[in-house]
C-alpha cells in the first residue's frame, strides 16, 4: 500500500509506489517519478520526506520496516542526505555498473 502524497504534491505530476517486501524486512520504495515539466521544482524531496515520516511514524497504517531502494546515479545524492546507505548493487544486463542498492533504518521517536 503507498500513503496519499502530501496535499502539495499534486499526484498527476508526481508519485511515488512503496510496498512491503514478501517476507516484510523492508519497505521497498519502488518508484518515485516525477513530470518532466515539474522537475527541478522539489516535489520529489517533498514527496521523499513526506514517505519517510510515514514509515517513521509509530501510528502510521504502514508496517514497520526499513526503507529500501535501487537509485539512478543522478538520485543518489537525495537519498543519502535522507539517511540511505549503500549494501549493494543491482546488476541487469544492459545497465552497464548497475545501481547502488540503499536501505535507511526505521526512525521511530527521532
Amino acid at each position: 500500500m503507498s500513503p496519499t502524497p502530501p496535499p502539495s504534491v499534486p499526484t498527476k505530476l508526481a508519485f511515488l509506489v512503496s510496498r512491503l517486501t514478501s517476507d516484510h524486512t523492508r519497505r521497498y520504495l519502488e518508484i518515485l517519478a516525477i513530470q518532466p515539466e515539474y522537475q527541478g521544482k522539489r516535489l520529489g524531496p517533498r514527496l521523499l520526506d513526506h514517505h519517510l515520516a510515514l514509515i517513521d511514524d509509530a501510528t502510521s497504517e504502514l508496517p514497520s520496516a526499513p526503507a529500501w531502494l535501487e537509485s539512478s546515479p543522478e538520485a543518489e545524492r537525495l537519498y543519502r542526505s535522507r539517511g540511505f546507505e549503500d549494501v549493494g548493487k543491482v546488476r541487469a544486463e544492459g545497465w552497464g555498473e548497475g545501481f547502488p542498492a540503499m536501505l535507511r533504518p526505521r526512525r521511530v521517536g527521532e
